[in-house]
């Protein structure tokens, strides 16, 4: 079957000045059968949905899908350039929109705060689980749950591998159906997880399911955790408190150095239906992410519980405690907006990563960071409170560089109070991405022409201005043979004048980008 085509036209396409252009609306709602041979229950949906687009009117509509399972993606850093971007693009055309994973008030403010950001007859499309971040004057459409014979439809592929049941599970099969509610989520985990198990299994299960037929949903799909092997419950917990929707290949990465056979392990998963594989990466529905955190919140004291994420927990933590990490290699602390402090490092000899990137309230980081000398990537970028680094002001960086000489990456972009580098950053002889666009820095230290092993150099600042003050230019230093593998070397927006680049500029051999 074929996709329909909606050409969605600003102007009359007749005019020559018509800006006009092609879309396909319809593609998410008629696509090939093949695709959507196991799709139970979204005829009725999808048609009521359609209805909602209609292009009849000519005013901007807003339709809001309130409580479809969604999965998490990147975010815009700059907000205030992305909402006059949109704004400036999509005024005057027609546009179709879809806003996935809606969770906060921000979300639709920063990607469709105004109507006037799009042309008429324009359709918003947002998904959300709180129905409270709908506004009352916008379309809603409330996703519901299936009716029985879908229900049952769909189990059985799942549960059979086939639209109908086994005569001898038929009555057993209605229980299942029964306890999920219409939930599709449930039936599919569920249907998984009893597929080809004889039928003691199906009863015991049953039974299970009964017991927490009081509770909430995440309760009832506990029993698919519960049945798992402790090495697959372990890797289950990793994949749902730190590691969902990250490439397959990083996450095997990290599985494979904890777990012997992770890669047999992670089908069993998949088969259950408690992750899946989408566009290379591994991802799990919402309502199985929070049966895992679930699972681990059970242990109501932070300091006993076998994973931490929240920044409220960790933070607790790591006041309250002396922990000792000896196997601790990464810890990514992104977006925390609330740590004011970080942790003593010397509890953690074996860390290799530390991402501190977005850590807006920062204000100082513990001295004993430069002992880590195992260190490969530090990540401090938009930290534009940090007002301490190990002894020092962070004007400066002093004292930290000469003990860490296996580091590779160093980030410290938009550390807007960052004016200098210390000598002492020419020691770090492993280092080969140095970022540090939008600080104060307008002369780096003669020492950073050792750094033989830095592909690429950044200390662009911003287009805008306001990085560098006025009457302040960048000065880079005399190459002198060295800084031999660097590739790129970024310098716009520098105030560079006359004698801002070094007259031997031409002995970087392996400079291949160079931005002024």
């Amino acid at each position: 079957m074929e996709p329909s085509v909606s050409r969605l036209t600003s102007e009359s396409t007749s005019s020559p000045k018509g800006n006009y252009f092609q879309e396909y609306p319809n593609v998410a709602l008629v696509t090939s059968v093949s695709y959507l041979r196991n799709v139970v229950g979204i005829d009725t949906h999808l048609d009521k949905v359609k209805a909602l687009l209609e292009m009849e009117i000519n005013d901007v509509r807003i339709v809001g899908i309130w409580e479809l399972l969604r999965n998490k993606d990147d975010y815009v850093n700059n907000k205030e350039d992305g909402k006059h971007m949109i704004a400036h693009r999509l005024r005057f055309k027609k546009v179709l929109v879809v806003l996935d994973d809606i969770d906060h008030n921000d979300h639709l403010d920063n990607l469709a705060g105004d109507l006037d950001w799009f042309g008429k007859g324009s359709r918003i499309i947002a998904t959300t689980r709180d129905k409270h971040l709908i506004g009352k004057n916008d379309v809603v459409y409330e996703v519901t749950t299936l009716r029985d014979h879908q229900a049952i439809k769909l189990f059985n592929q799942y549960a059979f591998k086939e639209e109908v049941s086994s005569e001898c599970f038929e009555n057993l099969s209605l229980e299942v159906v029964n306890h999920a509610k219409g939930l599709p989520l449930a039936l599919k985990v569920w249907g998984s997880f009893l597929h080809k198990r004889d039928i003691i299994e199906w009863r015991s299960a049953i039974e299970q399911m009964k017991i927490n037929s009081k509770s909430e949903i995440v309760e009832k799909l506990k029993i698919s955790y519960d049945c798992l092997e402790t090495i697959q419950q372990d890797i289950f917990l990793d994949i749902a408190c730190f590691l969902r929707g990250n490439e397959k290949d990083y996450i095997m990465s990290i599985l494979a150095s904890c777990y012997s056979g992770a890669n047999i392990e992670l089908s069993v998963l998949i088969d259950k239906s408690l992750v899946f594989i989408g566009n290379n990466k591994i991802q799990m529905h919402d309502l199985i992410q929070d049966m895992g955190k679930y699972i681990v919140k059970m242990q109501k004291d932070p300091g006993e519980r076998s994973r931490l994420w929240d920044t409220t927990d960790l933070e607790e933590v790591m006041a309250n405690n002396i922990m000792f990490f000896p196997s601790l290699r990464k810890l990514d602390l992104t977006g925390s907006i609330s740590l004011m402090r970080t942790p003593d490092f010397m509890w953690m000899p074996n860390l290799e990563y530390l991402n501190l990137s977005g850590c807006t309230s920062l204000k100082e980081v513990h001295g004993s960071l430069g002992c880590s000398r195992k260190l490969i990537r530090l990540d401090l970028s938009h930290c534009k409170r940090l007002k301490r680094f190990p002894c020092v002001n962070l004007e400066s960086l002093e004292y930290l560089f000469g003990k860490l000489k296996i580091l590779v990456t160093l980030h410290l972009g938009d550390c807007s109070k960052l004016e200098s580098l210390p000598e002492e950053i020419g020691d770090l002889e492993n280092l080969e991405w140095l970022e540090a666009r939008g600080t104060l820095i307008s002369q780096p230290p003669s020492s950073i022409i050792r750094l033989n092993k830095l592909k690429i150099l950044n200390f662009a600042k911003q287009e805008t201005g306001g990085d560098l003050v006025d009457g302040v230019f960048f000065v880079l230093p005399h190459v002198n043979e060295g800084l031999h593998s660097l590739e790129t070397l970024m310098l716009s927006y520098c105030n560079l004048i006359d004698g801002g680049l070094p007259e031997d500029i031409g002995c970087l051999s392996s400079l291949k980008n160079l931005y002024l």
